[in-house]
């Protein structure tokens, strides 16, 4: 299975931004309180054997820092420029 990636539109960045705010204010926790408060519920759920597909991602996942995300994306960008040029 390939490893995802954590790219996002810049569109979509503000919405995201804001509902990670509203989150933030509802729960009390920021997100690495938030996925430290679920690893271990998340951890039983993968542990029934239910959800192969989900555990085998998340557990695969790579977590980039946001420059890497940045360059990686950039670079989407100028390829897809790149090619509608004549």
């Amino acid at each position: 299975m390939s490893t995802p990636t954590n790219l996002v539109d810049p569109r979509e960045e503000p919405q995201n931004l804001l509902g990670e705010r509203r989150a933030e204010r509802a729960s009390g926790l920021d997100r690495r309180q938030f996925q430290h408060a679920t690893g271990p519920y998340l951890t039983r759920m993968f542990g029934t054997g239910k959800y192969p597909v989900l555990a085998e991602w998340v557990h695969d996942a790579r977590h980039r820092k946001a420059a890497e995300i940045f360059d990686l994306g950039l670079g989407y960008l100028i390829a897809g420029i790149r090619n509608q040029l004549p």
